[in-house]
């Protein structure tokens, strides 16, 4: 699972416009982008990994 945002013309430009948080996650979106959770959850769907594993790494990663 990772979370991986490109440097794409269109997001540098949200990030040069000052975009709040709604609009730059649109422009990742734009361009493939998931979250952590949404990827843990599709692999576990498809059964590289567990609903558990999912868990422990997205919510883990934010108390550190």
């Amino acid at each position: 699972m990772f979370e991986l945002i490109l440097g794409t013309q269109e997001f540098r430009a949200a990030v040069a416009r000052g975009g709040d948080y709604a609009a730059l996650d649109q422009a990742a979106r734009n361009q493939g982008y998931r979250s952590m959770l949404e990827d843990g959850r599709a692999k576990a769907m498809q059964g590289w990994t567990t609903p558990d594993e999912v868990i422990k790494a997205v919510f883990t990663q934010t108390l550190d």
